[in-house]
């Protein structure tokens, strides 16, 4: 996303004055709330929000109108010039307020966190909710799960004004800032977005902006399936013959590559059983032993390994009554790619039995991807591998809307993202 266009300098800043500085003690008067309120509570958050931090001060109300903010580089920033704190009295007001920084070394980052956040609010003395991330997870910026569980649970049922609210952010994509990510969940959550040098001095922004990195909006697919020498379904499927070879079919490619919506897309209408667990043999060689109306089988799994899939091969071979023939598609899919796939389904996808798809994880990619070997006919298949391109469209998803929000939002909140390298 680039910009040529001014942004207006904020409303509020033209009559705003600084705030007066608040001294860092407790019993200290306060002219905006009572003592008995100036204490930060942490709330416990459990099961998929166990990595959200979530703390308040001073009862904060629900509102339609929402001014959010970043807290580092922000709000805050370090003594030293550096994207890291060293303890939980490292930091001073960025254009708010000067409170000498002392630093302190620290064995536990997260309570030295807490610690640090209660200087800062106790100091800011308004009411605030604070929202964090612990690990690269869609509560982590840019993706927005933090603000869709502040809309969902705690603001009261109140339907927020995006045209009123605001967030302020250092991480911008300004011309030479390889850091953007502020921008962009601005951009994802749908708010006006400002700088703190602009939102803080009422000064108008001349800025250029540039997003980097893997980009939705730009993904484009060069082909569907190849080779096209085969068909991709059998031919006697196509023109609606009953009596058809059966086959077994391994899914092979990287998590959330689009093996499941292939499937469900091409297969499921044809009477192919899914299995996803390619270990569990007895399912399989009960499938392959019927000789009335043998069932076709895809196995929709990770199967990273030529080992894997080469044994799996075999076995179909060993316990089919019917002479199963044995393919491999292979899903072809760039890692950025994949992520965002999981972030945005995991957000925004149909929910199963109440739940989500699952997250996956940076640990989770890391794994397959050291364990990958590229699949070939040798292992065992009756052709050639077929390739796979993920291709998203309006049609597969069902919905024009959730198609133009894959398209437009900014999800790469896993670290091997946060480079700023341009990946399209």
């Amino acid at each position: 996303m680039s910009s040529a266009s001014k942004r207006p300098a904020p409303s509020h800043a033209a009559t705003a004055s600084p705030p007066a500085k608040v001294l860092r003690k407790e019993d200290q008067a306060s002219p905006t709330l009572r003592k008995a309120d100036r204490q930060v509570q942490w709330r416990t958050e459990s099961g998929a929000n166990s990595t959200l931090l979530h703390a308040t001060y001073g009862q904060p109300q629900p509102s339609e109108k929402i001014a959010a903010f970043a807290l580092d580089h922000c709000l805050v920033k370090f003594e030293a010039p550096t994207y890291s704190w060293q303890g939980p009295k490292d930091w001073q007001w960025n254009d708010l307020a000067d409170v000498p920084p002392v630093k302190t070394p620290t064995k536990n980052r997260l309570e030295d966190f807490k610690e640090r956040v209660g200087y800062i609010l106790r100091d800011l003395n308004l009411p605030v909710r604070l929202l964090a991330s612990t690990q690269y997870d869609p509560f982590r910026f840019p993706a927005p799960a933090a603000w869709l569980e502040f809309e969902k649970r705690w603001n009261g049922g109140k339907v927020i004004d995006l045209g009123e609210s605001f967030f302020v952010g250092d991480a911008a994509g300004r011309a030479g800032q390889k850091l953007d990510y502020d921008h962009k969940f601005a951009d994802n959550i749908g708010v006006q977005f400002y700088i703190p040098k602009n939102f803080f001095t009422g000064t108008e922004d001349t800025n250029q902006y540039q997003y980097h990195g893997w980009l939705a909006a730009k993904y484009k697919s060069d082909f569907f399936v190849l080779p096209t020498s085969t068909p991709l379904i059998p031919k006697q499927l196509v023109v609606g013959i009953d009596e058809v070879p059966p086959e077994v079919i391994l899914f092979v490619g990287p998590p959330c590559s689009g093996k499941t919506h292939f499937y469900r897309r091409y297969f499921e209408p044809l009477g192919y059983v899914r299995l996803t667990d390619p270990e569990d043999t007895n399912t399989l060689q009960h499938l392959l032993s019927a000789t009335v109306k043998p069932k076709s089988v895809v196995v929709d799994a990770l199967m990273p390994s030529a080992g894997t899939r080469s044994t799996l091969a075999r076995f179909v071979r060993a316990y089919s009554k019917s002479n199963h023939r044995v393919r491999c598609f292979h899903f072809v899919a760039v890692e950025h790619l994949c992520k965002h796939n999981s972030v945005f389904f995991h957000l925004y996808g149909a929910e199963k039995d109440g739940q989500r798809p699952r997250f996956v994880t940076e640990d989770d990619f890391r794994n397959w991807y050291s364990r990958w070997e590229k699949p070939t006919q040798e292992e065992g298949f009756d052709e050639v591998v077929k390739r796979i391109n993920f291709v998203i469209d309006r049609k597969g998803l069902g919905d024009e809307e959730v198609y133009k929000k894959w398209r437009s939002k900014y999800l790469n909140c896993y670290p091997r993202d946060m480079s700023g390298k341009d990946t399209n």
